[in-house]
């Protein structure tokens, strides 16, 4: 993966430059695209509000790879609870479910995926973000991981690939079931034509040892003995409602609850009840 950081992110069009440079040289092109793909637009900067309520939590960095990851953990007597954010956002966005879960009595631990907030790196990926929740997941040991969108794919990863003991729940929010999903998006918002899709899919291969279609969330919920809760919304604009009711099928004993109207965020108290009712019981 640290080939990716040999490239700078194309400047322009990156979309005009990779379908240009696709047929003399498709290596290159794959890569200029990973490295696009890779490198969030924000990193899931902090306003001064989300600095302000993750400053009364303790906080901790653990080294992961060859970067660290930031963790931020609020104390309760209670049931622990790892929370992974999603893509360009923060631990911070988890503010409201936080404020219910002290208010709960549970013990919460938060933390900012590669690339994003106060952690390392300079790309953030799926492997590279299931990697980071096992290594704080093994430190931490919670019995409930909550994921939402590209961190709840994430989560699927890493539990789906490693025996946590520790986890007993897990909720996926928002969560695509194939990787594959991302990367149509990412085609389509930069226009790259077939040439230069088949560039991304090979060089893919190479750089991460499988094929893109491998990572899917379908498959890893089936090596997963924690019981799960699925939370979409219908009018989800990023991840079509259809990924999350085949995650749902494949996932033995799996909850499938769905919204209205709340868009890809799923921020509502109805949902956040919903969430504090499956941790608890």
């Amino acid at each position: 993966m640290k080939r990716l950081l040999q490239y700078p992110l194309p400047e322009g069009n990156p979309g005009e430059l990779i379908n240009n440079l696709a047929p003399s040289d498709p290596r290159k092109a794959g890569l200029l695209a990973l490295r696009f793909f890779c490198t969030p637009i924000k990193g899931g900067g902090f306003t001064e509000k989300e600095n302000k309520f993750l400053s009364d939590s303790e906080q901790r960095r653990y080294k992961v790879l060859d970067f660290e990851i930031q963790t931020y953990r609020w104390h309760g007597p209670g049931k622990r609870v790892l929370l992974a954010h999603g893509w360009d956002d923060n631990a911070a966005r988890w503010r409201p479910v936080i404020s219910m879960l002290k208010s709960e009595g549970f013990d919460i631990v938060a933390m900012d995926a590669p690339a994003h907030g106060k952690s390392g790196s300079e790309i953030a990926n799926g492997v590279l973000y299931a990697e980071s929740i096992r290594v704080i997941s093994n430190s931490y040991l919670p019995e409930i991981v909550i994921g939402h969108s590209f961190g709840g794919l994430s989560v699927s990863s890493c539990c789906g690939k490693s025996e946590i003991q520790s986890i007993k729940k897990l909720i996926l929010m928002a969560a695509p079931s194939k990787l594959s999903t991302s990367f149509d998006q990412f085609y389509k918002s930069q226009g790259l034509n077939q040439k230069a899709r088949e560039a991304v899919s090979s060089t893919f291969e190479e750089v991460f040892g499988f094929e893109i279609s491998y990572f899917t969330t379908a498959d890893f919920v089936k090596k997963i003995p924690a019981s799960g809760l699925i939370i979409q919304d219908e009018q989800d604009p990023i991840i079509p409602l259809e990924e999350s009711k085949i995650v749902h099928q494949c996932w033995q004993g799996s909850e499938l609850m769905i919204t209205q109207n709340l868009g890809h965020s799923l921020q509502a108290p109805s949902v956040f009840r919903k969430i504090i009712d499956f941790c608890k019981d």
